[in-house]
């Protein structure tokens, strides 16, 4: 009987809702959508992998193994977020 746990659940279900809206572009069955996040880019400096902030999400369908990787436009780590060029 909790009012906020009203408000949690409630924005729960309007995530459910948008999932099973979107349909796997291989198959067309509902529910495609994130399965995991993309967090390692190439440092602008000297192109070694460095774990930054988010650059991306991975699109999944819920019964195949079909993918797909939809990044927010990033390609390389500012040296600021780069933990050998500043530790």
């Amino acid at each position: 009987m909790s009012p906020s746990r009203f408000a949690v659940i409630a924005k729960c279900a309007e995530k459910l809702v948008d999932r099973l809206s979107k349909l796997c572009p291989s198959c067309q069955l509902p529910g495609f959508g994130e399965i995991g996040r993309l967090s390692v880019l190439p440092c602008e400096s000297y192109n070694e992998d460095v774990v930054t902030t988010l650059n991306g999400e991975v699109l999944g369908c819920v019964k195949w193994e079909y993918k797909l990787e939809n990044l927010n436009g990033k390609t390389e780590a500012s040296a600021s977020s780069c933990l050998s060029c500043n530790p």
